[in-house]
């Protein structure tokens, strides 16, 4: 309906990802295979591992302390280690690619760690037996302690785009735009006030930048101007000096293509907010958790803030 013809999309991904001989997904990008387990210790800190070593777990349960249904729970986090099975070998990968296996991360963790408080119990004198249970308190303490750490610091680092966005006023209306190298973390076109355009000036990415849809036949219309090879695609660039407003970073590094806009004649800044340099921040553990800083003082894990900016075109707006 929405495409004008019949379209199985799981089975077109598949017949461009893997089946094809003249398209392959690694024109993307590729990531080593240690991608999704450093990501998932990344969004799930001590969870992931304990979900990885449920089946092993859950066997030793079994033997020692005579665990049942282990069958039973296992088929129910098979689909957890056959989704990894089939992504992990794959070149190119994606976090988002994980999202779906989520719920069953959380799920295989918990039945990790009744499995491992029963064995403990298992193995302890039993006058100590009552304090086993600190053993799960200890592990969501410390789960819920990194996760807020976590979630602060996305917070703090990248929640620029969601603040600069709303900042284009009414002024902005039917107006022009303009983002570069930040293209990919524009949020949504509901972010951009009543009949302004978004449009793409040229910058360091060379790859195939996303294209407006058809007004007249939307999804049904078959898009000019496309490749399947992910190759540069000049037709989506405008001239910087034709955008209204631009939103682009400050950073520590720049280039002739990626200047830094605040300093030049043309543009005024209207609006920034810090953001997180991850190119001069060296230490990852400062980009992936918040540490408050009388923690640490002044030490290698800090973190070197830039700036998310929307600017103002000096010579097409009046100030």
């Amino acid at each position: 309906l929405f495409y004008g013809r019949v379209v199985v999309a799981p089975l077109n991904i598949v017949l461009y990802n893997v089946l094809s001989d003249e398209t392959s997904s690694e024109l993307y990008g590729t990531e080593p295979l240690t991608f999704y387990f450093l990501n998932g210790a990344l969004n799930f800190n001590i969870v992931f591992p304990l979900a990885l070593m449920t089946p092993i777990v859950l066997g030793i349960s079994s033997i020692v302390s005579k665990r049942k249904k282990v069958l039973k729970d296992l088929s129910l986090i098979s689909g957890l280690f056959i989704w990894l099975l089939i992504f992990v070998p794959q070149p190119h990968k994606e976090e988002r690619f994980l999202f779906p296996i989520y719920t069953l991360i959380s799920f295989s963790a918990a039945l990790c760690l009744d499995a491992l408080v029963s064995l403990v119990k298992k193995m302890t004198p039993t006058a100590l037996k009552p304090t086993v249970n600190a053993l799960k308190v200890s592990v969501v303490v410390v789960f819920a302690l990194l996760c807020s750490s976590r979630i602060v610091a996305l917070n703090r680092n990248y929640h620029a785009p969601l603040d600069v966005y709303p900042q284009l006023s009414a002024e902005a209306e039917g107006k022009v735009v303009c983002v570069g190298k930040e293209w990919y973390r524009f949020p949504s076109s509901f972010f951009l006030p009543e009949n302004t355009r978004l449009e793409f000036i040229r910058s360091e990415f060379r790859a195939q930048l996303p294209k407006h849809y058809d007004v007249v036949n939307g999804t049904k219309g078959v898009p000019t101007h496309m490749n399947a090879m992910n190759m540069e695609e000049p037709t989506r660039y405008v001239k910087a000096s034709a955008c209204d407003f631009l939103v682009d970073t400050e950073l520590h590094h720049s280039t002739q293509l990626e200047p830094v806009y605040g300093e030049m004649e043309q543009w005024d800044r209207i609006y920034c907010v810090p953001f997180l340099d991850s190119a001069a921040t060296q230490s990852a553990l400062a980009r992936a958790l918040f540490i408050p800083p009388h923690l640490i003082g002044e030490h290698k894990h800090t973190s070197t803030m830039g700036k998310y900016c929307l600017y103002k075109n000096k010579q097409l707006l009046q100030l």
